[in-house]
């Protein structure tokens, strides 16, 4: 096993050759790159763009008046995603029926 992989490795050193072609005399050279054009292209738009960027992300919290802050009380309406349709005080209202249709479907409620 050892001399395949020796023989391998001897192998690939010998046939490796740095390819020797040239481009097709057919093609333009290309223009000249000065380092203003370099900064500008690889530096200053892709800054420019990133300052663009942050301002919109930005934007909509510096535009907004009042919003939350840390030790104030919660000013809305509690979330339930996947709840009942009237909200958390729909909750209560759920009659027994509907409890035990939902009996069947598993969950997170252990009824499997």
């Amino acid at each position: 096993m050892r001399s395949v992989l020796a023989g391998a490795l001897v192998a690939g050193v010998l046939f490796a050759v740095p390819a020797s072609a040239d481009a097709p005399s057919s093609w333009e050279s290309s223009p000249d790159v000065s380092g203003f054009q370099a900064l500008l292209v690889l530096f200053l738009i892709p800054l420019g763009l990133f300052l663009v960027i942050s301002l919109l992300a930005a934007l909509p919290s510096l535009v907004k008046g009042d919003s939350y802050e840390p030790g104030q009380a919660w000013r809305s309406e509690g979330e339930w995603f996947g709840g009942p349709l009237k909200g958390v005080a729909g909750a209560d209202q759920v009659d027994s029926k509907q409890l035990e249709s939902a009996g069947d479907q598993g969950g997170a409620g252990a009824r499997f």
